[in-house]
């Protein structure tokens, strides 16, 4: 701690004892003020740091420019002015700070001041400071469209508002999200619908809700948007809503709310779709395909009641997703192969049978590997002299 002398004794003068530190020949006591600054962040500090970008040596700069990026806002009007100064080091790190904290924080307003000092380092002869400024302006830019964007959702004129929406879909910023989601209950049909869309492009789960409240909406073409949003958020709090839309009254609801449930890779739970059991053909058909994709086996149980269903579509793909089950499937079908249930005894016999035919082209895949083309070509031509029932059989050996 460095002391000067005043009328009134001796008092401790430590921003000036800080000041004479950066001057210091010893690199390690540079340092120390550096650090020593950062921790006091006023805007005298923030100036000597800025100074202390001049520093002969790499380390004292490096550390006097990660001090001001910690400094964030604070260090901002410092560094605009910095962005001016004769020294390449200053300059040059000045551009790369207020970028990193411009960048970093894309909601934060700036001062007219901060825009003419980086629109002023566009010319400057470093190619650093001008990309640097160059990214900050094209953030800040953006920003000020965006502010606009949603200022405009609030406008009287609903031509307007349903450009506005139309531009933030395509913008796809999240943080138009709570927005969008206000503009759910807009009266116009269309800026409803444009909003759905851009949601759905968004892919946010906070939307899942009040998207799902659309699916009531008296318009179809906005219930049809809703449905599209909704698959493509792939949120499994939509599954029940996305299973009563498949009893919409208008058909191209209908079709968007299967093409949404097919969207999803897995489902982590099958209750949605066992209690879709009881609804119409296509519900049920939906709900059988969308078991097939339920990890783990909790979903083979349904799927086999589902094999005696009077609806022979429905039977089929009950069939088709118990096979898609692979290895796990084959105990409880061969359990249902003793069912009394006739429907129930030909579908596990079917599942079982697509279940071996998978698991013997895999093989046969692995082995082509490992054979000549010769052996290959001549073991086909073997097989293509049996008859179609013979070849179904030769498929069939591994259960």
């Amino acid at each position: 701690m460095i002391e000067t002398m005043t009328g009134a004794g001796t008092v401790p003068d430590e921003k000036e004892g800080l000041r004479q530190s950066l001057s210091c020949d010893d690199i390690n006591v540079r340092i120390y003020a550096v650090k020593e600054l950062e921790g006091l962040g006023d805007r005298q500090s923030v100036g000597l740091l800025v100074d202390a970008l001049r520093d002969e040596h790499y380390d004292v700069r490096e550390t006097a420019y990660q001090a001001l990026r910690r400094l964030g806002h604070k260090a901002v009007p410092g560094l605009a002015i910095a962005l001016r100064d004769e020294n390449f080091y200053v300059r040059m790190y000045a551009a790369l700070a207020i970028t990193d904290e411009i960048i970093g924080n894309p909601g934060r307003k700036y001062d007219d001041s901060v825009v003419d000092a980086l629109t002023h380092a566009l010319l400057d002869k470093s190619i650093y400071v001008r990309r640097s400024a160059y990214d900050a302006l094209k953030v800040l830019e953006y920003n000020k469209i965006l502010r606009s964007l949603l200022g405009s959702l609030k406008d009287s004129d609903p031509a307007i508002r349903l450009e506005a929406v139309i531009a933030l879909g395509k913008i796809g910023d999240k943080r138009a999200v709570k927005a969008l989601i206000r503009m759910l209950s807009e009266p116009d049909v269309n800026v409803r619908k444009k909003a759905v869309a851009a949601l759905g492009r968004m892919r946010d789960k906070k939307a899942t809700g009040p998207l799902l409240d659309l699916l009531y909406d008296l318009d179809g073409s906005v219930r049809k948007e809703a449905v599209r949003a909704l698959g493509a958020i792939k949120d499994e709090k939509a599954v029940p809503g996305l299973l009563y839309a498949i009893g919409d009254k208008e058909p191209s609801v209908r079709e968007a709310a299967l093409e949404a449930l097919e969207s999803y890779r897995s489902f982590k739970y099958a209750t949605p779709f066992t209690r879709a059991l009881g609804e119409g053909v296509e519900v049920r058909k939906a709900a059988a395909r969308a078991l097939g994709k339920v990890r783990g086996s909790k979903a083979i149980e349904p799927l086999i009641g589902m094999l005696e269903d009077g609806d022979p579509e429905v039977r089929n793909a009950a069939c088709m997703a118990l096979a898609s089950f692979g290895k796990k499937a084959i105990k409880p079908l061969q359990s249902a192969l003793n069912d009394d249930n006739a429907w129930i005894r030909s579908g596990a016999a079917q599942a079982i049978g697509m279940i071996c035919k998978a698991r013997a082209r895999k093989r046969m895949a692995r082995a082509h590997k490992s054979m000549s083309a010769e052996l290959w070509t001549e073991i086909e031509s073997v097989i293509s002299a049996y008859s179609k029932e013979k070849q179904a059989s030769l498929s069939s050996f591994d259960i």
